[in-house]
């Protein structure tokens, strides 16, 4: 920053051009440098004087700048996708994606893996726009196009491949609920990741490897076919347990995800004790991580407490315990004002529990508040 104001000055006293190109490269890696800390307003303000200048720049030497146009035009797009501004993203990465094609028309070899990100990225943000047709017509050209790339560099370009076919399948296949091609996207690109690990005998890609297991083990879940499910997700949590030992605050939120999974469908296939036991535990590491960072976490505690409170219901047929994770769930809603759609589900779900057995929500809502304040108390 400091280099960054000591050119500008000296922009301002000669009136020359030399540094203006220095200054928006500084000014662009301050954007990006605030886009990951998630200070958008400070990312956007550094964007946008960067695509100033160069935009100002191009009009004496257009081609020449037309590669940092487009890469900033697209980091306005991911920084707008950041703040759920979806539309006005969806409009800068099809402005970054147009500029990217010209430029790969006399360069494809430069140009194709950055038309591949962008088309990764805009298909994401129109899989959130419910616009899944587009959004899977650019995940498979963008798969199309790092996959050639692939065989020829594998090791630069299988990472990309495998992550494009986990998102197309997530983000669209799962979605619109066509589980086979789901499932066979996320194997292929379990695939890829295996065949990473082991042809360059690295450890690093075996959280990519858990998520594949993890995912696939959930299509298999909307398959309703819980015991395949059930192998999945035990995969996955083998590999999370080993990498927990290296870093636990990096893979924790992963592995209890898994974890909450498996007692899903270990419900589903009567093995309830073993449900209960993980059930018990995820709850344990969804409370400390409530409590430590609310905003982040409170909506996965209030999900989790309203799928235990049905547990009890409709497996344990145990009303007490069900009757205290309904409280539970409507309490931890309350304290957190977390009201996303998530939470809005576990709410219905709890309500659901309690209309079943002709339970007056109001007046149970009160009693409950009273026992857990006095029991805080004591």
């Amino acid at each position: 920053l400091k280099k960054a104001l000591s050119i500008n000055k000296q922009i301002s006293k000669k009136g020359s051009e030399e540094y203006k190109s220095e200054l928006a490269s500084i000014f662009f890696n301050l954007g990006t440098l605030f886009l990951k800390k998630k200070k958008f307003n400070k990312s956007e303000n550094y964007f946008n004087k960067s695509l100033s200048i160069y935009e100002g720049l191009s009009k004496k030497e257009s081609h020449h700048f037309k590669p940092q146009i487009a890469s900033t035009i697209y980091c306005l797009g991911v920084l707008l996708f950041e703040q759920n501004s979806i539309k006005d993203a969806i409009v800068k990465l099809h402005q970054s994606l147009s500029l990217r094609r010209e430029l790969a028309i006399n360069n494809p070899q430069l140009h194709l893996p950055h038309i591949a990100d962008v088309l990764n990225a805009l298909a994401i943000a129109q899989g959130v726009n419910q616009e899944f047709s587009q959004a899977k017509e650019n995940y498979l050209e963008a798969i199309a196009i790092v996959g050639r790339l692939a065989t020829y560099n594998p090791k630069s370009y299988l990472p990309p491949l495998a992550t494009y076919q986990k998102n197309l399948a997530a983000n669209v296949f799962t979605k619109t609920g066509d589980y086979d091609n789901a499932q066979r996207y996320h194997e292929y690109s379990l695939k890829n990741w295996l065949n990473l690990e082991r042809s360059l005998n690295n450890k690093f890609f075996n959280n990519e490897i858990a998520t594949s297991y993890k995912y696939i083990g959930n299509v298999f879940t909307l398959k309703e076919d819980p015991n395949t499910a059930e192998k999945f997700f035990t995969y996955s949590l083998d590999i999370w347990e080993y990498l927990l030992e290296e870093n636990f605050d990096t893979h924790i939120s992963d592995y209890i995800e898994a974890k909450s999974n498996l007692a899903i469908v270990q419900s589903q296939i009567n093995k309830l004790d073993e449900a209960e036991q993980n059930f018990r535990m995820v709850l344990g590491h969804r409370l400390k991580m409530a409590s430590e960072e609310p905003d982040a976490h409170s909506s996965e505690l209030v999900t989790l407490t309203s799928i235990i409170a049905m547990f009890y219901y409709s497996n344990r047929s145990d009303t007490e315990k069900s009757l205290f994770y309904c409280g539970l769930t409507f309490l931890y809603a309350s304290e957190y004002e977390d009201y996303n759609p998530d939470t809005t589900e576990a709410i219905n779900l709890a309500s659901q529990i309690l209309r079943s057995l002709k339970i007056d929500k109001n007046k149970f809502l009160t009693d409950f508040k009273n026992i857990m304040a006095k029991h805080r108390a004591n």
